[in-house]
């Protein structure tokens, strides 16, 4: 399987079980009482990452997968007005599951650029590489 598609994977999984393990949590339970949404840890854990990766040269890129994931997760009960309640039938709301493919579908496409985004190599196509060359040779 390719890096990309693995990558995707782990996004995927990681909403996946987020969201399943919900059905796990009784509905009186102090988590859907509470406002710390999981795309704090997510975006805390990405600023960490990142400077794991700029500073000490560490590939760590799975992990990046699982905090993309998170942050995917739950980034629509940061942006109101579209999902401002957070109980537990909430997550599995029609405009909380269309935002979710959408999302899903848009990292799909994109999926071999973020990946290459997270892992420091270039994006830029061969094509574009040519092209530049060219360019430059002018």
């Amino acid at each position: 399987m390719k890096r990309e598609n693995k990558f995707f994977l782990i996004i995927i999984l990681t909403v996946l079980i987020t969201r399943l393990s919900l059905l796990l949590i009784p509905t009186d339970s102090w988590i859907y009482a509470d406002s710390y949404h999981h795309i704090y840890t997510g975006i805390i854990a990405l600023v960490i990452l990142t400077i794991i990766n700029y500073e000490f040269h560490k590939k760590i890129f799975y992990p990046f997968a699982i905090v993309i994931g998170m942050i995917l997760d739950e980034i629509i009960y940061i942006i109101p007005p579209i999902l401002e309640d957070t109980n537990k039938s909430s997550y599995f709301a029609p405009q909380a599951m269309i935002y979710l493919t959408i999302t899903m579908i848009v990292v799909f496409i994109w999926r071999k650029s973020i990946t290459n985004l997270v892992s420091g190599h270039s994006t830029i196509t061969p094509k574009e590489s040519n092209k530049k060359k060219i360019d430059h040779d002018k």
